[in-house]
């Protein structure tokens, strides 16, 4: 399945979803934003407020700072780790390298869970026209 959200789509964004059926056509999904509850973009990078250096550790052979930050939202912790690496020296900037989150999922906003995010070919470069939606015959569900 792939999923786009897209926030500057239509009035309030939109979400577009593409689910591959087995022995059958493709799926094509349309939910629309509303002003009450706009469609943003999903977050793929933490927010790194609050966050402390740890330590330095090695991440699948690589030296990594690992940054920590801990919350409380009544009885239950959340743990949030994210490893960075300086490719050329420690005045280079920091590059993503592996995330986790050990309680509620901040970047999906969904359960409490353990999640795991490997950031590979990190660019903060994009191209025009990597979000556009394929087309399709899309099926509108309202909220």
């Amino acid at each position: 399945m792939q999923t786009y959200l897209i926030g500057n789509d239509l009035d309030y964004g939109v979400i577009y979803q593409i689910t591959p059926v087995p022995n059958k056509a493709i799926k094509y999904f349309q939910l629309k934003g509303t002003k009450e509850d706009p469609i943003r973009p999903q977050a793929a990078l933490p927010d790194l407020q609050g966050f402390e250096f740890e330590k330095m550790e090695d991440y699948a052979g690589v030296q990594c700072e690992v940054w920590k930050k801990v919350t409380q939202a009544g009885h239950k912790k959340n743990t949030y780790r994210l490893w960075v690496k300086r490719p050329e020296g420690s005045d280079s900037p920091a590059v993503l390298y592996h995330f986790e989150m050990e309680g509620f999922n901040t970047l999906l906003e969904s359960y409490n869970d353990k999640y795991m995010i490997d950031y590979s070919d990190f660019s903060s470069q994009t191209e025009s026209d990597i979000f556009t939606p394929p087309g399709g015959n899309w099926r509108t569900h309202i909220q």
